[in-house]
């Protein structure tokens, strides 16, 4: 492997990867951490209002270059490991074909509310001085609330869920944890003398509530367990979505990635947040481990991998690469502890890598792939990486970093004056 050189404060790597053509490449990848501080409105204030409403704060992006903090190693989780939400995906992937955009800690709302609703924007300044939107995603949030059992009946049709069960009083929230567990999703589970007799998930989202398989009910009557007295609702729905019972998925058994990632779960894992690896239909992604592939392919990937399979983020937070040089601005919705609209200015920095063959120095640019803004921080931290062929035979791999878009070290091909 080529000499590796860090020339940047920060946390960075160099390591193989490799592609489905059992093309080996040098993988690098550093990540950055900024601070989010108050600053005044703007000239920008005009482009970034819209539909009448008033943006309340904006926020610039200070590089926290003195305790940088470290590159994820391996996946991280709120609680248990694969029982609870993913906090933190690892960072050493060989490569990401999209940009995730991840938004981590609470939902908020100014005073305490049944239901309220939270989102972000990504924009793109244009050279008309126009925005052009890059990504948008709502949720709708709802206070604590069960369905709960309000006839004495020794059985029950899902064909009729509401005549058996009937909503309690939703509770007021003014915040809530950004985590899958609030979301649409579940498991249902019987065991019988010590043993797990029936165990079905929405493949979605394992760890959620408010999900019910199609024949729970009739198993549970089966195996003479008693019917839940209550059932706790989802309090985190996709925007504008609202459920009057469970949702109810037809399966049974064994499925592949494939037909799982074929189920309908309206409305399951609707998140800000990391999706993780095992969910669907990330996992179909990820390719067929066979008899062939064990044969004639192992240890590299399946001929039908599927590079996607490293966002991590859900699909309509995946966003072509973002040139970051270019003004970029984060807009956010009752996504932080003052709640309201509000608007974060993207740093204007980037990444990239100087390699020495042949006796000169070729620079290879960087992809922003995974944007993380943490407001239990009030934070975020942005990842960059790229890869290189081996058979480029480079000798010397050196680490640059720019923070000065007027004035920029290297110029890539395309790239005009003003850039």
């Amino acid at each position: 492997m080529a000499k590796f050189i860090n020339h940047t404060p920060f946390d960075a790597l160099c390591y193989a990867g490799y592609d489905v053509k059992q093309q080996e490449y040098d993988v690098v990848v550093c990540c950055a951490e900024y601070f989010l501080h108050k600053i005044d409105k703007n000239i920008e204030t005009h482009i970034l209002s819209k539909d009448n409403h008033i943006i309340e704060q904006f926020y610039g992006c200070a590089v926290n270059d003195v305790e940088p903090i470290p590159l994820t190693l391996t996946d991280e989780f709120y609680g248990e490991t694969l029982l609870t939400s993913v906090l933190n995906e690892s960072d050493l992937s060989p490569y990401k074909p999209k940009c995730d955009i991840i938004i981590q800690g609470y939902a908020y709302h100014k005073s305490p509310t049944l239901h309220f609703d939270a989102s972000f924007s990504l924009y793109r300044l244009d050279d008309n001085n126009q925005l052009k939107k890059l990504a948008h995603k709502g949720i709708s949030i709802f206070g604590e609330c069960d369905w709960t059992l309000n006839k004495d009946v020794g059985s029950i049709s899902l064909n009729n869920f509401t005549y058996f069960y009937k909503p309690t009083q939703p509770k007021t929230l003014s915040k809530i944890s950004l985590r899958y567990e609030y979301a649409l999703g579940g498991q249902n589970l019987i065991t019988h003398q010590g043993d797990t007799v029936y165990n079905e998930v929405c493949y979605k989202n394992p760890i959620g509530i408010g999900w019910l398989c199609f024949d729970y009910f009739d198993k549970l009557k089966q195996y003479e367990q008693p019917i839940p007295n209550r059932i706790a609702m989802p309090q985190i729905l996709s925007r504008g979505a609202s459920l009057i019972e469970p949702s109810i998925t037809k399966q049974s058994g064994s499925m592949t990635a494939k037909e799982m990632a074929q189920l309908a779960y309206p409305n399951a894992a609707t998140g800000f947040g990391f999706v993780h690896r095992s969910w669907s239909p990330r996992i179909a992604k990820a390719g067929t481990y066979d008899e062939h592939w064990l044969n004639n392919i192992h240890p590299f990937y399946p001929e039908d991998f599927d590079f996607n399979y490293y966002n991590g983020a859900p699909e309509d937070q995946q966003i072509d690469f973002p040139d970051l040089q270019i003004p970029h601005y984060l807009l956010i919705n009752n996504l932080s502890p003052n709640a309201g609209l509000e608007a974060i200015i993207l740093p204007r920095h980037r990444a990239f890598v100087l390699i020495s063959m042949l006796g000169i120095r070729v620079p290879i640019p960087m992809q922003v792939d995974t944007i993380v803004f943490d407001n239990n921080k009030m934070s975020l931290k942005i990842v960059w990486r790229t890869a290189m062929l081996k058979s480029f035979e480079s000798s010397e791999i050196q680490l640059r970093f720019e923070v000065d878009p007027e004035s920029p070290l290297i110029k890539f091909q395309g790239e005009s004056d003003e850039s």
